[in-house]
């Protein structure tokens, strides 16, 4: 059996290294031969890949989660079962032990009844012999001649009253016989229920003692269960850490590649060479804040569409605020809106809250924007949060680079479904 048991135990490790999810190499830099614009594509396609082994990891370390909760309920389960049949066993060895007293008690009694009917037994045998030699003593004196009377006759009187004391001592004996008899048949009784009591007792203790017996049994298979089960429940764990040690390799991948992107990105745009239907990710750069245009300092100006409708972002639920709950990402790390809605829409003016260089009080000076009949003063305007990394809200594609009318670089991405977004004064 314990070889079984090792053989079992082998063949189920073999079989989960077999299962362990292998991770495939991907390529965190461009081939030399690349452009700027090809190795944008190829990092893209090979962060689609890490996503897709994440998301298979993802689901694998969830199996796994769910086994080992379904295996820690079947342990806590067992353990029960073994607790309640470690009660039952002491309850049983507790029983068991007042059967063994009751039956000590019962062997006493029988033996000081087996004594008493000794005694009887005894008392019995000497008054019979007793009784037999007064028997003789009266038959006797019954064959007594006339003779013998007339010549005894000076005794006769004393002779008279010998014969009438073993008449009625032979009475007395008699009586006396009967009770004793009557006794011992008494105490023969109270011992054949005694004996049958403690036969009775035995054979209870014995069933007792064989429900013991297989209370053991049923406890030693529930331990095994119990270790198979915590054995599977190791492998379990195991491999979710497995899991997780591939997750962090491929995370540390996909932030390498996505440095990288949010590097092409900006270089392309810097260079005003970001293609059209470029691709980006929840989260990849897509700009930084400035201050071009019709700006009253560097900010952000915010847009999101649905088939060209300037939509509320916050009530339509494609929107979240920067604890990042939500089905959408905050397009500005640490963003403080400083207008909402703007200009009579649901339009959203914000700026970086984090620390960027030259964004502690720095200001810039304009001489001034004329635009569509506004006009932006000159004077100098704060330049908090310029620079600040702004991101796509959802994965999506650059559909639109321009700069418009009144000087503000602006980038449109686009999210399908006629889902779109415009990030504005962008540095």
């Amino acid at each position: 059996m314990k070889i079984f048991i090792n053989v079992f135990t082998t063949l189920i490790v073999v079989l989960t290294n077999l299962l362990v999810f292998p991770v495939m190499a991907v390529d965190t830099t461009c081939p030399s031969h690349m452009s700027d614009a090809q190795c944008l594509a190829y990092l893209q396609q090979q962060s689609q890949a890490l996503q897709n082994q994440k998301s298979n990891l993802n689901s694998k370390i969830g199996i796994e989660q769910y086994n080992q909760l379904s295996l820690h309920e079947k342990i806590n389960y067992i353990d029960s079962q073994i607790a309640s049949s470690e009660a039952q066993i002491k309850k049983l060895e507790l029983e068991i032990e007042t059967k063994n007293v009751e039956i000590r008690i019962l062997g006493r009694y029988i033996v000081e009844l087996q004594n008493n009917i000794d005694t009887v037994s005894q008392e019995v045998h000497k008054l019979d012999s007793a009784i037999q030699k007064r028997m003789s003593l009266t038959y006797k004196y019954s064959f007594i001649t006339p003779l013998e009377i007339f010549l005894e006759s000076s005794n006769f009187e004393s002779l008279l009253r010998r014969f009438k004391y073993l008449v009625e001592t032979r009475k007395k004996d008699k009586e006396l016989l009967e009770e004793l008899s009557q006794k011992a048949e008494i105490l023969k009784q109270e011992e054949t229920v005694l004996a049958e009591k403690k036969v009775s007792v035995e054979m209870k203790r014995n069933e007792v003692e064989e429900d013991k017996t297989e209370l053991f049994a049923e406890k030693e298979s529930l331990t095994k269960q119990r270790d198979e089960k915590s054995y599977l429940l190791s492998l379990s764990q195991q491999k979710e850490a497995d899991y997780n040690a591939k997750l962090a390799t491929l995370k540390k991948q996909e932030d390498k590649i996505t440095a990288q992107i949010s590097n092409l990105i900006f270089n392309l745009y810097s260079k005003g060479q970001l293609p059209t239907n470029t691709p980006v990710n929840k989260g990849d750069i897509v700009g930084f804040q400035g201050h071009t245009g019709l700006a009253f300092g560097s900010h952000l100006h915010f847009e999101l569409r649905k088939n060209g409708a300037v939509i509320n972002p916050y009530s339509s639920g494609h929107f979240v605020w920067s604890n990042g709950s939500g089905s959408s990402r905050f397009p500005e790390d640490n963003a403080i809106i400083t207008q909402f809605p703007h200009s009579g829409y649901s339009a959203i003016d914000m700026v970086s809250g984090s620390d960027y260089l030259y964004q502690r009080g720095d200001k810039y000076y304009t001489k001034g924007v004329s635009c569509y009949g506004y006009r932006v003063p000159a004077g100098y305007y704060n330049l908090n949060g310029e620079g600040a990394p702004l991101r796509a809200i959802r994965n999506g594609k650059v559909s639109k680079v321009f700069t418009d009318a009144c000087g503000g670089k602006a980038v449109i991405v686009d999210y399908g479904n006629g889902l779109t977004s415009m990030y504005l004064h962008l540095r």
